[in-house]
């Protein structure tokens, strides 16, 4: 098994993952084999703890309060109004066999309208994120990276609060990436935590494939995998 720092034929999803002061995007080969289960549980684990070392350091906080500091009054409540009315605060949770559950938890931001300008200034602000165009022509602006979300969206919100509904998913989106920082996604009490907290997100989640039974239920039926996977 080796870790490769290019993209070509990824057997995961390419991990972020901050080495040296810099971003890598992290791939995993083992040959022209395919990687087991047991392997990928292996490395997934492993770079989440480093993830969430990262993102909790002391100079990450500093860069994030210098950061904030030069963003204006007006642009910083022009973009939480913007998002009160055309963003979205999103938990997800799909299935994905090269996790220890099962399931990949992740979060996402993102703003949507027909124009791109606005959202061309989120991305100027933020200075990460990207802005794409749908087939319904809607342009959108998201950020999907952990990282950059626990180190920039959220302190963000946190000092240009939002004002509507939204603020509730907001709320729970914090919390969520607390959970995730701490590894809790990685074992079923912490998932089923996290399930629990994002059942009222986006009015219910209406348009969600799968539903918070169907997910647990699931998650039961492989603990006795689990086992023998740590053991």
């Amino acid at each position: 098994m080796i870790l490769l720092l290019r993209p070509e034929a990824p057997v995961n999803d390419g991990d972020n993952y901050k080495l040296d002061g810099c971003s890598y995007k992290i791939w995993l080969y083992a040959g022209n084999s395919r990687v087991s289960s047991t392997t990928r549980v292996w490395y997934n684990s492993i770079m989440y703890q480093r993830l969430s070392e990262n993102v909790s350091s002391g100079d990450n906080q500093q860069e994030t309060d210098r950061w904030l500091s030069k963003i204006s009054p007006n642009i910083g409540y022009y973009i939480a109004g913007f998002a009160d009315g055309e963003g979205s605060f999103n938990v997800s949770i799909r299935k994905h066999p090269g996790y220890r559950l099962g399931w990949k938890t992740s979060l996402a931001f993102n703003v949507s309208q027909k124009g791109k300008k606005s959202l061309e200034l989120l991305n100027n602000t933020f200075k990460c994120g990207y802005v794409r165009e749908r087939k319904d022509k809607l342009h959108y602006f998201e950020i999907v990276d952990f990282k950059i979300i626990v180190e920039k969206v959220i302190p963000f919100f946190k000092k240009f609060p939002l004002i509507s509904e939204k603020k509730k998913d907001f709320e729970i989106f914090r919390k969520v990436a607390h959970l995730i920082k701490k590894n809790e996604h990685l074992n079923i009490e912490g998932l089923k935590k996290i399930l629990k907290l994002r059942e009222p997100m986006n009015y219910g989640g209406k348009n969600r494939r799968l539903n918070v039974n169907e997910i647990i239920t699931n998650l039961s039926g492989s603990s006795e995998t689990i086992r023998q996977t740590s053991a």
